[in-house]
């Protein structure tokens, strides 16, 4: 099946989430100096291929079936247009009483006095679903963009 699109993201986690998120944040004038028409445009016309056929589903299926409690990243690495550390997933988690759901990381901050934090793989899966909420109602069409293959060539 081919698929013409001006952007094509290859795999459906919080990657390609992140991606969408960005040109979502830019298309509704959240970016001072970005181009809110051109990132419209160019989100309307993105398609996403994974083998799953949904957003995040693989992702889902492989910590479920390892059993990870929590995300070995910390919570600044999230999948929102934000660039603020510790900014978007920790103010979610505290939003909705779920800090007990936060692993410090002491060691990877450098600074054990205000340590970076691991969320829970359902606090990360909460708040993807959240920011995906967000993004079909800046693009509802999102959904039949989302095509169940493998890229096995692409052609400019």
């Amino acid at each position: 099946m081919v698929h013409d699109a001006e952007l094509a993201i290859v795999g459906a986690g919080p990657a390609a989430l992140a991606v969408l998120n960005r040109l979502a944040y830019e298309a509704s004038g959240h970016i001072s100096g970005g181009a809110p028409d051109a990132a419209l445009s160019l989100l309307a016309r993105t398609v996403i291929v994974d083998a799953s056929g949904g957003l995040l589903a693989l992702w889902r299926r492989k910590l479920g079936s390892q059993g990870v409690s929590h995300l070995r990243s910390p919570t600044f690495v999230h999948p929102h247009a934000s660039r603020l550390i510790d900014d978007r997933l920790l103010a979610f988690a505290q939003a909705h009483n779920r800090g007990h759901q936060l692993q410090a990381l002491p060691e990877a901050s450098g600074d054990a006095s205000k340590p970076w934090h691991a969320p829970s793989t359902q606090l990360f899966d909460d708040f993807c679903a959240t920011t995906l909420a967000e993004l079909s109602k800046c693009d509802p069409s999102l959904c039949d963009r989302l095509v169940a293959g493998r890229v096995i060539d692409i052609a400019p």
